[in-house]
Order: C-alpha cells, then sequence, then structure tokens
C-alpha cells in the first residue's frame, strides 16, 4: 500500500496533523487503472522487441498453388502442414477443388483464370514468396495463367532487387491412388512452359514414365528417365519419388544442374495410409 498523504494544519500555534486517505471505492479504482497501464506498457514494450526479432529473422513465406483436398490428407491442405512443420508462413492458391477422401477422387472442379490470378495479385502485395510449391494445375488453361504469374513475379523481383522465389513443381498427374489428375494436352504445355520456369520438378514413378515416354522397371530405368525428363523440360534439378517402387525401400533419385546424382535411401513403411505422401515431400 502507498504511504498515505498528509497535511498539517496550524491552530492557535498548535500543530494538528491530518492523515488524507481516498475513499476505498477510487483506492481500488487506481490501482486497477495502474495494472492495466502496466500491462499495457508490458505487451506494448513485447510486441516491440518481437517485431525487432522479426526484422532481424523474419519468417519464411512460402507459396502453395494447387488443388484442394476436401480429406486434408493432400493437395493445400498438406503443403500446409508441410510448410509450418519446417517454420514457414503457408499462403494458398487453389486452382481446383477436389471431392475425395483417403481412398480416392470422386469429383474435380477447376477456379476460374479470373480467381487464380486474384490471388496471386493479393498474394504479391503483401506476403511475397521465397518460395513457391506448384502442385495441381489440371488444365492447359491454368498452366499458361500459373506461367504468366510466375514470370511476372520474376519480373517483380528483379526490379525491386528481391531475391526470386525458389520454384518447386510436383507435376500432378497421378494420384498415389491412381486417379488421372490431368485433361488431355496439358502435358506438353507444362513440359514446354512451365518446366525451363522450375528450379526442380519432382514426378512419381507413374509421371516419370508418362513424361519420359517408357516403363520403369529398374534403377538404371529411373536414371535415364530423369535425364530425359530434365532435357526434354530444360528445368535444372529432377528428383523422381520412389515410393510406388515394389522394393523394401523407398529410394527417391535426385539429378542435379551440375549432373552429379544422388540416391535418398530408407527403410519402408509398411502401410497403407500413403495418401498425400508425394505432396508432403515435394512441400
Amino acid at each position: 500500500q502507498p504511504t498515505p498523504a498528509t497535511s498539517q494544519r496550524r491552530c492557535h500555534g498548535a500543530s494538528t496533523t491530518h492523515t488524507l486517505r481516498a475513499p476505498p471505492r477510487l483506492s481500488r479504482r487506481l490501482h486497477a487503472s495502474a495494472g492495466r497501464l502496466l500491462l499495457l506498457f508490458s505487451r506494448s514494450l513485447s510486441m516491440q522487441r518481437h517485431e525487432q526479432a522479426e526484422k532481424k529473422n523474419p519468417v519464411p513465406v512460402a507459396w502453395t498453388i494447387a488443388g484442394s483436398d476436401s480429406g486434408g490428407g493432400a493437395g493445400i491442405q498438406a503443403d500446409l502442414h508441410a510448410f509450418r512443420a519446417m517454420g514457414a508462413h503457408g499462403c494458398s492458391v487453389i486452382t481446383a477443388l477436389t471431392a475425395q477422401n483417403s481412398v480416392g477422387v470422386d469429383y474435380v472442379e477447376y477456379c476460374s483464370d479470373k480467381m487464380i490470378r486474384a490471388s496471386i495479385k493479393a498474394l504479391r502485395e503483401d506476403l511475397f514468396p521465397g518460395a513457391i510449391k506448384l502442385g495441381m494445375l489440371g488444365t492447359a488453361d491454368v498452366v499458361t495463367t500459373v506461367v504468366d504469374e510466375l514470370r511476372e513475379i520474376f519480373e517483380e523481383a528483379k526490379k525491386k532487387n528481391k531475391k526470386a522465389p525458389v520454384i518447386v513443381c510436383d507435376p500432378v498427374m497421378v494420384a498415389t491412388t491412381g486417379a488421372e489428375l490431368i485433361e488431355k494436352g496439358t502435358q506438353d504445355v507444362m513440359v514446354r512452359d512451365l518446366f525451363p520456369l522450375c528450379d526442380i520438378v519432382t514426378p512419381n514413378i507413374k509421371e516419370a514414365e508418362k513424361l519420359a515416354g517408357f516403363p520403369i522397371k529398374s534403377a538404371e530405368d529411373v536414371e535415364k528417365a530423369a535425364a530425359v525428363i530434365r532435357g526434354i523440360g530444360k528445368c535444372k534439378n529432377v528428383l523422381i519419388k520412389g515410393g510406388h517402387a515394389k522394393s523394401a525401400y523407398m529410394q527417391d533419385f535426385l539429378l542435379q544442374e551440375d549432373g552429379e546424382v544422388s540416391w535418398l535411401t530408407t527403410p519402408k513403411v509398411d502401410t497403407t495410409h500413403t495418401h498425400g505422401t508425394d505432396m508432403v515431400l515435394s512441400a
């Protein structure tokens, strides 16, 4: 408790001391107001420190341009979970709505060109990306839209002296469940226009077979397919995901821009719950 205020009054030479105390209710109000002020000051100081820390170590921003999975196991939902696990702030541009669960895709409806462009524009104005992961694009028109927008992003980065985002393309053509996720004619546009803009392309075995044009039956076939894909797509790096291979190990093959190759091997988990695993690895 604070020391009570005092006053002195002289009367006929005598000195009398009176103690002045605030009424109980007023005293409680003063203490409550002081407490609130201290709390606000503490929060303000904490926010200033947080902002200073963010300026020194900003949270990286990653975009996913892909389809939405109503089951939550793949698509943008899986990408956002992966981004968060890696410490990045995830943003999404939805290219398609899918009605699916962990065992199959029942229906697909693509978003309009206007909506895709508006979503990208909104993010560019406030949350410029450090990396962009491309997933299900599905149609030639969507691929063309994304290519146009990526070129504008690169141009903006150049003009404003920003670092251009890393582009990871997961050419979603065949789902882990076997469902076809691409319209006829889209593959050619993707290879010709999109792949050259990408830092890495990450097909699974089934997608690599479609892109390379021959069946993959061995490790030699995987290495050959990676070289073919990099050659026709003029992309920097190719990672062929081996989750569909029939072996006791998970074996992913990486062909880098400088020609260096790596086999990434780990024991396979014996499970049927593989929905969305391709997307998570690419993210």
